[in-house]
């Protein structure tokens, strides 16, 4: 009877861990990537939103429409957290050409249309924000299952390695800074 405990005690180390770690690494990426998709498909309402207010500015005479519609068009690009990085710098240079637009026209700032659209950005904004703080606490806890022992020998069979964050461009001098 000692053989056949110590023989399913082996069978359960080497053969059912390291099927379960191999199952909990696919969950989690599954989820990193699920959580990534859904920040891209914010920033697509994001995108939406500009030209949207870029078809209806164009009422505007000297209006500067060309910077805008060369940052709608751009948005294709793989779903990485880098092209996340590209886009938002888009986003944030086109935030910045509506808003100057606005100083320029006092009464377009004085519309509804332009209080509306920053309505809206501020929404889209918030909610892209939350889908990079699911995703940075997803990454977070696949890449503590993938570091612990004894996890972390069977990832490494596996090839598994940490996945990288998401840090807007500004912040990514905070992430060494300490919490206090």
């Amino acid at each position: 009877m000692g053989i056949s405990v110590l023989l399913a005690l082996l069978l359960v180390v080497f053969v059912a861990y390291p099927i379960f770690v191999q199952r909990r690494i696919v969950e989690l990426r599954q989820m990193c990537e699920n959580s990534l998709h859904q920040i891209f498909a914010q920033t697509e309402s994001r995108y939406d939103l500009i030209a949207q207010i870029n078809r209806k500015l164009k009422d505007y005479k000297e209006y500067e429409s060309g910077t805008l519609e060369a940052i709608i068009t751009a948005r294709g690009g793989k779903i990485t957290p880098e092209e996340l990085d590209r886009r938002d710098e888009a986003l944030r240079r086109s935030m910045g050409v509506v808003n100057a637009l606005a100083e320029s026209y006092p009464d377009l700032k004085a519309s509804g249309l332009y209080s509306a659209f920053i309505e809206k950005a501020d929404h889209y904004e918030n909610l892209v924000r939350k889908s990079r703080m699911i995703f940075n606490d997803t990454v977070t806890r696949y890449n503590v299952f993938v570091q612990q022992f004894p996890n972390n020998l069977v990832a490494g069979v596996l090839g598994a390695r940490e996945m990288n964050k998401l840090y807007l461009s500004g912040d990514k001098d905070k992430r060494d800074y300490p919490n206090d």
